[in-house]
């Protein structure tokens, strides 16, 4: 069990990734243009292509199992949406505060307050679908999301050095570094 939890976690952040740029009803092609990001990605939602049809593939998901991948996404959206809109909402409450109130740290501390059992509502709600998710996969399909998520961590660990690198090019400001609030 201990073994195979990090193989759950690591599959939903690569098939439920998606469930995070869905929530409040955007699709990831919003911010990449009409292609998805790089051209590859497709809205998972609804969707033939993209990475949920990529990870079908690489582990052999029967159609019975994706068929219960996507009721267990599809819930896993339901159950989000609204953690998403509340969040976004109390961000956008943060920054409307006036730094210059005498309430103003009585009220940045409500709001941490509420984001701190929004974020453990939602990390518990992804426990859940990964969870959900891992109960559908044979032994061999958890092995192999293993191997996958391996090489997905390498790369994503090689861009993060490069980030790092890039940022200490710049004095640790990045590339816009003359940007304010």
């Amino acid at each position: 069990m201990r073994k195979s939890f990090p193989i759950a976690l690591a599959l939903l952040f690569m098939l439920g990734g998606s469930l995070t740029a869905h929530a409040d009803g955007m699709s990831m092609h919003n911010h990449h243009g009409m292609k998805g990001h790089h051209g590859k990605m497709e809205c998972m939602k609804g969707s033939k292509g993209g990475h949920f049809a990529y990870m079908s593939k690489k582990l052999s998901l029967t159609e019975v199992q994706q068929e219960k991948a996507h009721a267990i996404f599809d819930r896993a959206h339901k159950k989000m949406v609204p953690l998403y809109k509340e969040k976004r909402e109390l961000s956008n409450k943060l920054r409307a505060l006036d730094p210059a109130s005498r309430s103003y740290d009585r009220e940045v501390k409500q709001i941490a307050r509420k984001k701190g059992q929004l974020t453990e509502r939602m990390v518990m709600a992804r426990a859940e679908t990964r969870k959900q998710f891992h109960m559908l996969l044979t032994p061999e399909q958890r092995a192999k999301a293993k191997e996958i998520m391996k090489k997905r961590k390498m790369m994503r660990d090689d861009r993060m050095k490069k980030r790092g690198e890039r940022m200490e090019r710049h004095d640790g400001m990045g590339p816009h570094r003359g940007m304010s609030m």
